[in-house]
């Protein structure tokens, strides 16, 4: 310890305490630099974890609006059978529920523009139309549907149904 603080020592001293801050310096640079890289992985790391979320939220959406599309089409066959039998109740709740599931489908983000998306929307619409029409005939205040106009309407939809099930069935395969 008396190196250190004798006088005959000073050069020496000087030199080495030169040396520690030099060597000192190139170090936390090199923390530094070790510091950024790392941040830089873990910025990856975060944006690939983030990319894999989205990729799995898509393919429930997929599978979602697959599941709806397929109530969908099921209620529909349903409602046509009804509308033969002029069991209109029936025919309604088939019909309701295929705008329901029409209406799900209009939630998932491959659905919310374009022309399919734009067909949902008309097609529910014409759906409210035909069912409030039926329940004012059930009420005795409206004439009784024509089936002809029921079953074109019900192959409208059936189409509109098709073409949302081709579209997310591409999308999927994409």
């Amino acid at each position: 310890m008396q190196f250190l603080f004798d006088p005959g020592n000073a050069a020496a001293v000087g030199a080495w305490g030169l040396i520690l801050g030099i060597l000192g310096i190139v170090l936390t640079l090199v923390g530094f630099i070790i510091s950024i890289r790392q941040i830089r992985q873990a910025k990856s790391v975060a944006q690939s974890a983030a990319d894999a979320v989205s990729a799995v939220q898509i393919r429930v959406s997929r599978y979602d609006a697959a599941v709806d599309l397929a109530e969908a089409k099921s209620s529909l066959q349903n409602a046509r059978h009804y509308a033969n039998l002029d069991a209109w109740p029936q025919f309604v709740t088939c019909y309701e529920i295929t705008s329901e599931a029409l209406g799900r489908v209009a939630l998932q983000a491959m659905f919310t523009e374009g022309k399919v998306a734009e067909d949902i929307k008309k097609s529910r619409s014409r759906i409210s139309k035909i069912c409030n029409l039926i329940e004012k005939f059930l009420e005795g205040a409206g004439p009784v549907p024509k089936k002809s106009d029921i079953n074109k309407a019900i192959r409208g939809e059936m189409t509109i149904v098709q073409e949302a099930e081709q579209k997310n069935w591409k999308g999927a395969i994409a």
